[in-house]
C-alpha cells in the first residue's frame, strides 16, 4: 500500500468528498480519506472519535470498510453504525457522546456517485478542512496508532427520539413513506409503535 495518496482535485467539493465511482473515486480513496480525517480530528480537533454509517450504493460497503480501516491506523475509536440514513449520523455523534461522524454517500446523486461527509461534534467539516485533508493524504503525514472498533445498532434509539416528538393526536396520523433508498423498507418494518392508532401507507415497488 503506498504511503501518501493524491486525490483527483475534482472529488474535493466544498462540502463532501465526492464522485463517480471507477472513474475518480476508487477503494483506496475511501482507506485514504479514513487516514487523512483521522488525522486531522486528532492534529486539528483533538479528537479521538467517530462513528461511521453508509447508504445504500452498492460500492458504500466496500467504502465504508477502507475508511474504518484508515480510522483505526490513524488511533481513532470507531463506532459502526451500519445501513443508516445520513440524519442518523448526525443523531448519533450527539447521541453516543463522540467527536465525529462520518456517512459514506453522495447524497442525491446518481447511483453511480459515492462520497464522504464528515462532522464533528460541534459543526460540519467543510470548504479549507477539506482541502487540509486532501494535503495530509497528499504528503503521506498522517498520524499512527490503534483505535478500537465496535458495532451498535443505533435504530431503537433513533425511533425512540422520533417517537418522544411525536404528539399523541385526537385522529390517526397518516404516514406516507418515500422509500427511494430501498434500506429504508427496513425502517418502515421496525416501526411496530407507529402502526398503533395510525395509517401507514408502505411504498411501492415494481
Amino acid at each position: 500500500m503506498e504511503r501518501s495518496h493524491i486525490f483527483d482535485s475534482s472529488i474535493l467539493k466544498a462540502c463532501d468528498i465526492r464522485g463517480v465511482v471507477g472513474e475518480k473515486l476508487n477503494e483506496v480513496d475511501a482507506y485514504f480519506v479514513g487516514k487523512a480525517f483521522g488525522t486531522f480530528l486528532q492534529r486539528d480537533k483533538k479528537s479521538r472519535s467517530c462513528v461511521v454509517g453508509r447508504d445504500g450504493r452498492r460500492s458504500s460497503k466496500k467504502f465504508s470498510d477502507k475508511v474504518i480501516k484508515g480510522l483505526l491506523e490513524t488511533g481513532i475509536n470507531v463506532t459502526n453504525i451500519g445501513l443508516m440514513p445520513t440524519p442518523v449520523v448526525y443523531f448519533s455523534v450527539k447521541h453516543l457522546n463522540l467527536d465525529a461522524g462520518l456517512i459514506v454517500t453522495a447524497s442525491h446523486n446518481p447511483p453511480e456517485y459515492n462520497g464522504f461527509k464528515m462532522l464533528t461534534n460541534v459543526d460540519p467539516v467543510y470548504g479549507g478542512d477539506i482541502q487540509k485533508i486532501a494535503e495530509y493524504s497528499k504528503n503521506g503525514d498522517f498520524c499512527s496508532g490503534k483505535g478500537t472498533l465496535s458495532n451498535v445498532d443505533i435504530k431503537p434509539d433513533y425511533l425512540n427520539f422520533l417517537f418522544r416528538k411525536i404528539k399523541p393526536q385526537r385522529n390517526p396520523l397518516k404516514v406516507v413513506w418515500d422509500c427511494i433508498k430501498l434500506f429504508l423498507i427496513t425502517w418502515y418494518l421496525n416501526l411496530t409503535y407507529l402502526k398503533k392508532g395510525s395509517e401507514i401507507y408502505p411504498p411501492k415497488l415494481n
